[in-house]
């Protein structure tokens, strides 16, 4: 899009600010991927269906990870392992996390530059939506 054809500058400014426009010249690109009605639909049924499976062995691993606290949790603090159990487990997000980046399939905030909002995560579905 070029400036001035459908936002003013000072949104352009806004946008490129907050990381959802980014500039090429004289041309300002979306920062974020743009579906229409049916590809948006399409995309979501490659995610749609839940594995059993891998729920299966996420519920079997938590069962266990909360015999091995009963291990070593005196009995009379056995009703606070549940408390704890989130805690312990969801370190595994950090080591998932630094594959991910590793793999390329994340990006990595570079905490030496001037940072700019993240605009992961943001999509927009062409339509008109009512809300209830």
């Amino acid at each position: 899009m070029a400036p001035g054809e459908l936002l003013s500058e000072e949104d352009l400014v806004c946008l490129v600010q907050n990381n959802l426009l980014c500039r090429e010249g004289d041309v300002y690109k979306l920062n974020f991927p743009c579906f229409t009605w049916e590809q948006f639909t399409e995309f979501c049924a490659l995610y749609g269906e839940e594995d059993a499976r891998t729920d299966d062995r996420l519920g079997d691993w938590i069962l266990s990870v909360r015999r091995s606290f009963e291990g070593f949790v005196p009995r009379r603090l056995h009703g606070q392992i549940n408390q704890w159990l989130p805690v312990y487990c969801g370190e595994l997000i950090a080591h998932v996390m630094e594959e991910l980046i590793r793999r390329g399939r994340l990006n990595a905030l570079d905490q030496t530059e001037d940072q700019k909002p993240v605009a992961d995560g943001v999509f927009y579905v062409e339509g008109v939506f009512h809300f209830i």
